[in-house]
C-alpha cells in the first residue's frame, strides 16, 4: 500500500527537517511526499536535498493558502492512501505500517482518522476516546486534517479543498477546511472509521516556546469564523450549535471569573468567530 503524504509548508524549515527524519524512522518504503512550498525564497533546498537519497519528494509551489496549497499537492498524487501533514507534525515510529494494515483489514473503509497529541496546543482533550465510524455529529471529535488517511478513490471523488477555508485563504474563514472534507466524503456516502490508536504528534514549533492566551487569541476570531461558516454550510441543527456557542461563552466567562483576561479574550474571540461564520451567507468570500 502506497501513501502520498501532502505536505503544505511555510515559514518553517528545521520543523520540516523533523518531520522527514521521523518519515525516515518510519522504514516504510512504498510512499511518496509531495512538499507544497509557499515560501518566497530556497529555505527549504538544503532540507530536501538532504533527504532526496532516502525519500521519494516532489518539490512543488504554490500561492498562499494552506487549501491552495493541499490542492495543488492533491493533483500530484500517486499512492493508494493520501494524507495531510502539517509542517511541524510528526510521525511516531511505525505509524505507516500501522495505518496500512488497518485499512487492509477494513476494505470497507474509504479512509482513517486518528487523534492528535501535542500538550501545547491542548489536543488530547478534544479526541474522542472510543473508536468508531465517522458521523456528522461526531465529526467534531474525532477528526483533524493531519490524522486523515484517505483512500485515493475518496479523494478523487470528493475533489479538492475548500480554498475560501483555511490559514491563508485571504477570507474571514480562517480554519474548518479539515472539517469540511471529510462531511463532504459523508455526504457522498464515503465511510471514514475514526481509531484513536493512530495518533499524530504535534509538537509544534522547534523554537522551544509554547503559545500563550495571548498569542492564540489573536487567531481565534479567524478560527472561530471558519468553523461556524462549515457548520452552516452543513446545516448543523441549531441544538448543537448552540451547544458549540455555549462552550466558548463560558470559557470566557469561567475565565474572567479566574481573573486571566488573555485566555476570557481567547474565548470570547472564538464565540465571537463562530457567531460571524454561522451567519455568512454562501457567497460570501
Amino acid at each position: 500500500m502506497k501513501f502520498s503524504l501532502v505536505l503544505a509548508t511555510v515559514g518553517r524549515v528545521a520543523e520540516v527537517e523533523r518531520f522527514l527524519e521521523s518519515l525516515v524512522s518510519q522504514g516504510y518504503p512504498e510512499l511518496e511526499l509531495i512538499i507544497v512550498d509557499q515560501n518566497d525564497d530556497e529555505r527549504l533546498a538544503r532540507v530536501v536535498a538532504k533527504f532526496r537519497d532516502t525519500t521519494r519528494i516532489e518539490h512543488t509551489r504554490s500561492a498562499r493558502g494552506l487549501s491552495r496549497a493541499r490542492n495543488v499537492g492533491l493533483s500530484a498524487c500517486t499512492g493508494d492512501v493520501v494524507a495531510f501533514p502539517d509542517d511541524d507534525c510528526v510521525y511516531p515510529n511505525g505509524l505507516l505500517a500501522r495505518v496500512a494494515g488497518r485499512l487492509a483489514q477494513m476494505p470497507e473503509a474509504d479512509g482513517l482518522t486518528g487523534q492528535a497529541s501535542g500538550q501545547r496546543l491542548g489536543f488530547s482533550a478534544r479526541f474522542d476516546t472510543k473508536s468508531g465510524w465517522l458521523r456528522k455529529y461526531n465529526a467534531w471529535s474525532r477528526t483533524i486534517s493531519f490524522t486523515l488517511f484517505l483512500r485515493r478513490s475518496l479523494t478523487q471523488a470528493v475533489g479538492g479543498f475548500d480554498e475560501a477555508l483555511g490559514v491563508g485563504a485571504g477570507t474571514p474563514w480562517g480554519a474548518g477546511e479539515d472539517l469540511d472534507y471529510p462531511l463532504r466524503a459523508l455526504g457522498l456516502g464515503m465511510r471514514i472509521f475514526y481509531d484513536p490508536s493512530i495518533v499524530v504528534d504535534h509538537p509544534g514549533a522547534m523554537d522551544g516556546r509554547s503559545p500563550s492566551w495571548r498569542d492564540l487569541s489573536s487567531r481565534s476570531f479567524q478560527y472561530g469564523a471558519g468553523f461556524g461558516r462549515v457548520w452552516r454550510k452543513h446545516r448543523y441543527p441549531s441544538y448543537l450549535v448552540s451547544y458549540y456557542l455555549l462552550r466558548p461563552f463560558l470559557g470566557s466567562a469561567w475565565a474572567l471569573v479566574c481573573g486571566d483576561r488573555d485566555r476570557a479574550a481567547y474565548y470570547w474571540n472564538g464565540l465571537r468567530g463562530r457567531i460571524r461564520g454561522l451567519r455568512s451567507k454562501a457567497t460570501e468570500r
